[in-house]
């Protein structure tokens, strides 16, 4: 959700054993400092989804030696991914991706679709359970929204989706924000934050 201060990113993933490592596959991921990307579907896909993203920042920082604005950033990865597709050689990429940043015309969020199109958001969602979240997130007031208020609103609306389709599943939540209370920077939310807004809604 892109707030007054700020865009929060949260992803909740079921864990298919309870053996499995939690947070060894990861869906929020860092592009540059100012831009962070979440990730649904293949996650294979995904994490090359993340690398070309990385390289086109590359690239741009050293062809105009300024980080990348957001808007330009989504634009060229949605033009790799359409490319995926027109030919006969290659499969389109099965993912769908948020992007999110702050550069000179604020904070920005960005919803990419596999088949390459791609728009600007005040607050979005993609996966399971999306329907109802999305009936959620149209209820705040996100001009008014502090960060870690929202924290507490995207954890409990991430579980509450959780728990209405996957009893007693173990998962794994995420969640990173970029704001003002990071200058700006796309970092993880603080392991205690994240743990006081699970407790609150458990």
């Amino acid at each position: 959700m892109r707030i007054k201060n700020g865009v929060l990113l949260g992803s909740i993933t079921r864990r298919a054993s309870r053996l499995l490592k939690p947070g060894s596959n990861k869906r929020i991921s860092h592009v540059e400092p100012h831009i962070g990307i979440v990730t649904t579907g293949w996650a294979a896909d995904a994490r090359e989804i993340v690398n070309i993203a990385r390289r086109e920042a590359v690239n741009y920082r050293e062809s105009y030696k300024i980080p990348p604005p957001v808007n330009q950033m989504t634009r060229m990865l949605s033009f790799y991914v359409h490319a995926h597709t027109l030919y006969s050689s290659v499969r389109p990429f099965g993912v769908n991706a948020l992007v999110a940043g702050k550069d000179d015309n604020g904070y920005q969020l960005y919803l990419m679709e596999p088949s390459g199109e791609f728009w600007g958001y005040r607050g979005c969602v993609v996966g399971k359970g999306q329907k109802e979240v999305k009936t959620q997130l149209e209820r705040i007031d996100l001009d008014n929204l502090d960060p870690h208020i929202g924290i507490q609103k995207i954890v409990r609306m991430l579980l509450k989706a959780h728990k209405d389709s996957e009893k007693e599943e173990p998962y794994n939540i995420e969640l990173s924000w970029i704001c003002d209370e990071t200058n700006g920077i796309h970092e993880k939310v603080p392991e205690e934050i994240v743990q006081q807004a699970i407790e609150r809604f458990e």
